[in-house]
Parts: C-alpha cells; sequence; structure tokens
C-alpha cells in the first residue's frame, strides 16, 4: 500500500488516477479524489486516503469485505469479492468458499439444445445471467491459491462441464482457479476433467456462435485447461494427447496469417511435455507418406478425426501437416518434413469443383504445402531454404489461371485454387529461417504484382525479418509507388528494421 498512497502525488495526473483505481479495487472503498484539479485539493484528497487506512487496519478491512458478501446490491458483494481476490487472508479463503458453495448450482441457463442461443444470448450487465459475480468468487479463490478449495473446484467441474445443461462461465472460472492453486492435485483435476470434456464443436454453440462456425473456434473450456496446464508446465499430459489433438479447432481463417495462433501454440507445448510428441511427430510423418515413419493408432485416429464447418472438412493428411506445425521443434526431423513438402508440391494440382453453396471437400495439396511451409519455418534450419525459394518461382504465381471475376459469388476461393495461398508459408518461412540467401526472390516476390496479395505481403515481411542492411535501397525503391498499403506498410517496416541493423553494425567493435 504504501508505494501506491505515494502514488496518489505523482505529477502526472493519469498515474496518480491509476493508483486510486487500484486503492479502490484493493479495498471496495473510495475516497473523492480529482487528479486533474489544483494540486492543494488533491494534497488533501491523497491524505484522507491516508486517514482511512491509519483508522482501518486490514483484519478490519478484510472483515467489512467479508460481511459485504452477503450484501443484497450484486455490485457491492461483487466489489467486494474482488477485493478479497487481491488481499484476503485465511478468514477470505474460509468465507469465499463457502459462498460458491452456496451458489454453485444455482444455474440460471436454459438447457443449450438445438442451437438455441444462437445470434440470441447475449444480456446486458444487470441481468440475472450476467455472471461476473459468482466467476469473481471462485477466481478470487485461485487468486488466494487456497489449496483447500480443491475439491470444491473439482466438484464444479464434475457437475457443470455437460454442455447441455452445465453453467460453462462458471466452470471456466473454476478452471482458472485450479491452474493458480498450481497444486498437484490441482493439475490432475484440470487432467482428469479434460479427459472427459466432449468434443470442443458441442461447447462453442453455447455461447451464441452459429452453427456454421462451430468447427472453427475454440471452446473456451477446452483452452483454459490447456492454457493452465502449459502455465503449469504439467508433464503429465500423455493421457489427454488424443483430446488436445482432437481439440485444435479446424479453422480455415487460419491460413489469414502464415504463423500458428495461440491455440495452436500452447496444444504444442503441453504435447512436447507429455513425453509422446516423437509419437506425435511420426504419426503425422506417417499420414504424409513417409515409408520411415511408425504411426501410433491412438494418434491417428486423433488426427484423422475432424469436423466440419461450411467451408469445408478437412482430410487426415490436412490435419497432420497442421499438427507438425505446431509441435514439431527438433531439427532432427528437418529432412522429412522437406521430403514431405517435396512429394505434395510435385502432385497435380487438386481439381476443384467451384459450385454455389457450401464446399463438403478442401484441397488438401494446397493446405498440406501450408502447413510444411509453417513447419519449415519454425524448425528455422537453413536447410529448407533451396526448397522453400523453388515454391517462389515466378511460374507458380497465383494467377497464372487467371483473376477472379469480383461479381463471382466465390470470389473468396483463389480462382482455381481456392484458400490458402501456400506460397505464402514459404516467403514466410524463409524469413524465419534468416538466411539471407532469400533476398533476392523476396524482392522479386515482392515486385510481381501476379503474386497474390497474401505470398507479396509474407515476403515483405520476411524481408523485415532479414534485415538485410545490403537490401535497403531495393526495399526502399519497392516501397516508394508501391500499389497496395498493406504490403506498402510491410516493406516500410523492413526498410526501419533494415537501418537499425546497419547502426547496431556500425557500433560493432
Amino acid at each position: 500500500m504504501p508505494p501506491l498512497l505515494e502514488t496518489l502525488n505523482d505529477q502526472d495526473p493519469v498515474v496518480a488516477q491509476a493508483a486510486a483505481v487500484a486503492l479502490e479495487n484493493l479495498t471496495a472503498h473510495a475516497e473523492p479524489f480529482q487528479p486533474f484539479g489544483p494540486a492543494t485539493e488533491r494534497l488533501s484528497q491523497a491524505e484522507a486516503w491516508r486517514a482511512w487506512f491509519q483508522a482501518n487496519p486490514w483484519e478490519t478491512i478484510e472483515q467489512s469485505l467479508i460481511e459485504r458478501i452477503s450484501n443484497e446490491d450484486r455490485a457491492t458483494r461483487r466489489r467486494a469479492i474482488v477485493a478479497l481476490g487481491h488481499v484476503g487472508g485465511d478468514a477470505a479463503r474460509a468465507a469465499l468458499r463457502q459462498f460458491v458453495a452456496q451458489e454453485k448450482n444455482n444455474n440460471p441457463y436454459p438447457p443449450f439444445e438445438n442451437d438455441n442461443r444462437t445470434d440470441r444470448f447475449t444480456f446486458p450487465a444487470d441481468s440475472p445471467l450476467n455472471p461476473r459475480t459468482l466467476q469473481e468468487a471462485v477466481r478470487a479463490l485461485g487468486y488466494l491459491q487456497d489449496a483447500g478449495a480443491v475439491a470444491l473446484l473439482r466438484g464444479i467441474l464434475d457437475d457443470h462441464v455437460d454442455p447441455k445443461t452445465g453453467n460453462l462461465y462458471l466452470a471456466e472460472a473454476a478452471i482458472d482457479a485450479l491452474g493458480r492453486i498450481a497444486t498437484p492435485e490441482a493439475e490432475t483435476a484440470l487432467i482428469d476433467t479434460f479427459g472427459r470434456l466432449e468434443d470442443y464443436i458441442r461447447y462453442v454453440g453455447w455461447y451464441s456462435d452459429h452453427p456454421a462456425l462451430y468447427a472453427c473456434h475454440s471452446s473456451p473450456l477446452h483452452a483454459r485447461i490447456i492454457a493452465a496446464l502449459d502455465a503449469l508446465g504439467s508433464t503429465r499430459a500423455a493421457v489427454i494427447v488424443p483430446q488436445l489433438i482432437r481439440s485444435v479447432p479446424t479453422d480455415p481463417d487460419r491460413a489469414l496469417f502464415p504463423e500458428n495462433d495461440d491455440y495452436e501454440t500452447l496444444v504444442g507445448r503441453v504435447t512436447g511435455r507429455s513425453g509422446r510428441g516423437d509419437e506425435m511427430v511420426e504419426t503425422c510423418l506417417a499420414l504424409l507418406g513417409d515409408p520411415q515413419a511408425k504411426e501410433v493408432e491412438d494418434l491417428k485416429q486423433a488426427v484423422s478425426t475432424t469436423f466440419d464447418a461450411w467451408a469445408g472438412k478437412p482430410a487426415p493428411d490436412n490435419r497432420a501437416a497442421q499438427m507438425l506445425s505446431l509441435l514439431c521443434p527438433d531439427q532432427n526431423y528437418e529432412p522429412r518434413l522437406r521430403a514431405a513438402y517435396e512429394r505434395y508440391r510435385a502432385m497435380p494440382e487438386d481439381p476443384i469443383d467451384r459450385p454455389l453453396g457450401n464446399p463438403t471437400w478442401i484441397p488438401q495439396r494446397h493446405w498440406v504445402l501450408f502447413y510444411l511451409g509453417r513447419a519449415l519455418g519454425n524448425l528455422g534450419d537453413p536447410r529448407s531454404v533451396d526448397t522453400l525459394l523453388a515454391s517462389l518461382s515466378p511460374d507458380l504465381n497465383e494467377a497464372r489461371h487467371g483473376r477472379p471475376d469480383p461479381s463471382e459469388p466465390n470470389i473468396h476461393f483463389l480462382q482455381l485454387e481456392y484458400t490458402p495461398c501456400w506460397r505464402a508459408a514459404a516467403a514466410w518461412a524463409v524469413g524465419q529461417i534468416g538466411d539471407r540467401r532469400a533476398v533476392p526472390v523476396l524482392l522479386e516476390v515482392v515486385a510481381n504484382l501476379d503474386n497474390a496479395t497474401d505470398t507479396r505481403h509474407a515476403a515483405a515481411e520476411a524481408l523485415g525479418a532479414l534485415a538485410d542492411p545490403a537490401s535497403l535501397e531495393a526495399i526502399q525503391q519497392l516501397a516508394a509507388e508501391y500499389p497496395e498499403v498493406s504490403t506498402r506498410r510491410a516493406l516500410e517496416q523492413a526498410c526501419i528494421r533494415c537501418e537499425r541493423r546497419d547502426q547496431t553494425a556500425a557500433l560493432s567493435p
């Protein structure tokens, strides 16, 4: 508290205001404070805060907050609970456990069935459906690292992870609390709960997601458990690796950016620590036609289990390549990943029918190449560079089949190739590897407007990642009159990085 009280007198009124807000959150008490007022007024208001603390020792503050947990006003109750989560002791832990035990089965939400929440499961802050008060009480047990609450929190998960009848908001908070308590018993509860969860697509609709996107979005329960296990550094997740793999959404929009998203990254880390990482890599390579690979049956089934959105249903090899992109950090696998990449690039392009309506199939070759390009970039092995640069050859430009008609309903498919622009991943990957042999090729990719926007933008970002001072003038010339804003800005950022690299080199002895 002393530093916050001192900061009330900070010369910057915004800093002083932040200190006052922090004090309010820690105590659920407010003293009048106008940081933008006259200095003399602020001094007297800061002194009032000090006087309040002198008159109210921590035991008194805690007891006052505990009494407010039963207040009829929900806002007062919630403020007290939040404050107790920051500053409470044993008395607060006991009071919060009692409150949660009393309220945990008061589920205000109707059963979720037949997509009955789609686009209408919304409510204002003052609605009885607002979950924040009970959520804050449960999370407070985690902030206070109340090991005595593990059984209570596990019971909440036992009762509330059914996507039809459970209170998933409450389950989310229980997961967060167990992750913060971080005892072996809490870790066990998280692992056991994850093993009992249904497939992720059964949960996303509970939150009012649209059925078209059920397969595209992660389940908050799955995501929070994975994040908690990662924060714990768990090495005990071997038993749930198949469920971890199945929980990764099959979202075509993941190709909007070449890099992995956070969900993929977390699954990769938890799987890697589980001891089954090599088994996963071997299984994925087997699904991609590697004759040396030895697949493991339960992992093969997990990788092959995909769910379809309105954008289509990924094939097992598509999924295998995605998994390799998130869990293969060992450069010893580089030759085999590169061989898989070259096998798929040598395949003929998938014949694509583009009727109106939702596709039932997703092109395999392009998706596999996209994900394997990402995987090679993540490995960061210079042995991959020549193969990746071959994918950026001008004769493979995305406009070679013609340009989409803007009036055509399916323009969102990249002419005859669908998304993704797999060559964008190749451009991104050479930037991640950091081999400046790629610079001339990347400059040509950016300059050639027959390459798709995704590919040119990725190449511009790769030039920034390489930050070769020798390329500065060429990048500046490209950026000066580049017709497309997003790529031009990426080129400008690349110029800045090249200049900084040059300045750093000049300062080096």
